[in-house]
């Protein structure tokens, strides 16, 4: 830019130059032509002399010389001054380009390359409105890209505030983090504090503990010696009074055979007989029970020999009202056989106990024929079947398993339905398979 200066102050001093040469020209000619008219009219009289004339002449044309130059060199200042101004504005302007070019990342356009290099080239001649307007057009592009250059900045900022602020963030969890780790820390030592402190304690109340146990169980084994002395003690009694009701019920079942008359006793043998022979024919009993059958008691053939009758009766009836007349037959030979009996004989067929640990005893005593207790409290009201677990009759069944032959005292309970309690649900049940009520009071085992 300066090199461009100088070669301007060098045209500016040869055109002054020029200037003389031709203030010096004009003035050689403007004294000649005075010259000239100066012999031709030399024979006239004149008032002044030749070198009046020439220093005249001379003077007015320094005169418009100077008047000349002076107004030349006011244009020619005026424009100068014209000039620097058009380099002052288009100065900043290049050296924006040049540091906008060279930002990284950015890239000047082919036409605004253009610019600058027109710019560059007017910018040592002398038109300054051409040197404005080109400036002002690479101005005007040059504001477009540092509209770029501003936006890329921000977006480095907003990076290296992000940046900053993820910075402080990781700090802070750093710091949060060596928190978090020494509190841990100092909580693990008062954890193990905390143990070492239960551990004594835990050691010493087991101390405590094992010294209370062994006073405890010497306490216990003391208890449990005099427990089992009085166990005993018991066990011998209700033993001894088992074996007096057993002997109490021999006694009774002897002095009532023994109290009959000889002729009703013969009778009822002789009938005893018949029924064992009757029913033997019929093979109602199974392989086991068939070697006792000569032990049934009267009153247990009669009640076999009516329930198989009636399920014969039943099976042979054709119609309601005959099922119904078979069941009126067996009712009628079924009264009488309520209360108490002694000496029965059967096959333990059901051994359990109910939801209340209560027994239920199921005996079998003919083909599809069971004597039985009740298996629930509701059904067993007003005739106390079921089995009390404290009750000698309750420890004497459960030594017994299915299969089993026993014999067995106790009760069958009246109905107005069949004249003795029975349990089935339905009429075909209750002549088919009766299942009749049944309290026991002892139970010996024959098998």
């Amino acid at each position: 830019m300066d090199m461009n200066r100088r070669k301007n102050n060098f045209r500016l001093n040869d055109k002054t130059l020029i200037k003389s040469w031709q203030h010096l020209f004009a003035k050689s000619c403007f004294l000649f032509l005075i010259g000239f008219s100066y012999s031709s009219i030399e024979n006239n009289a004149h008032a002044f002399g030749l070198g009046d004339v020439v220093k005249i002449g001379g003077d007015l044309v320094d005169s418009a010389m100077e008047k000349q130059d002076e107004k030349e060199k006011q244009e020619q200042e005026q424009k100068r001054k014209l000039l620097q101004d058009a380099r002052g504005y288009a100065d900043p302007i290049m050296k924006r380009y040049k540091h906008i070019s060279s930002y990284h990342g950015l890239k000047v356009s082919h036409d605004t390359q253009t610019l600058y290099s027109d710019l560059k080239y007017i910018y040592s001649a002398d038109n300054a409105e051409k040197i404005r307007q080109t400036a002002k057009k690479l101005d005007d592009d040059l504001n477009i890209y540092q509209s770029k250059i501003n936006q890329i900045e921000q977006q480095k900022k907003a990076q290296k505030e992000k940046a900053r602020q993820q910075r402080i963030a990781a700090e802070k969890k750093r710091q949060e983090k060596m928190r978090k780790q020494a509190a841990a820390e100092q909580a693990a030592a008062k954890k193990v504090a905390a143990e070492q402190a239960a551990a004594k304690k835990a050691a010493a109340e087991q101390a405590a503990a094992e010294k209370a146990a062994v006073k405890q169980a010497a306490a216990k084994k003391a208890a449990a010696e005099q427990a089992t002395a009085e166990k005993a003690a018991a066990e011998q009694a209700t033993a001894e009074k088992a074996a007096a009701e057993q002997a109490a019920t021999k006694k009774v079942a002897v002095e009532q055979t023994t109290t009959r008359k000889p002729a009703v006793a013969e009778q009822d043998e002789k009938e005893r007989q018949n029924l064992v022979t009757e029913l033997q024919k019929k093979r109602l009993f199974d392989s086991e029970l068939s070697k006792y059958v000569n032990d049934y008691p009267l009153p247990q053939l009669k009640l076999t020999i009516a329930s198989y009758n009636g399920q014969i009766a039943y099976q042979e009836a054709t119609s309601e009202q005959s099922k119904g007349a078979a069941r009126e037959q067996r009712k009628n030979k079924l009264c009488g056989l309520q209360g108490k009996h002694y000496g029965w004989i059967g096959k333990v067929t059901n051994l359990t106990t109910n939801s209340e640990g209560k027994g239920v005893l199921t005996v079998k005593f003919g083909e599809n024929m069971h004597l039985t207790t009740s298996n629930n409290t509701f059904s067993d009201i007003g005739a106390n079947s079921l089995l009390d677990p404290s009750s000698d009759i309750f420890q004497s069944v459960f030594k017994l398993s299915r299969g089993d032959i026993i014999r067995f005292d106790g009760y069958l309970f009246p109905s107005n339905n069949d004249c003795i309690r029975e349990f089935s649900d339905t009429m075909k049940g209750s002549m088919t398979e009766p299942n009749y009520l049944f309290k026991f009071i002892h139970i010996e085992k024959l098998n």
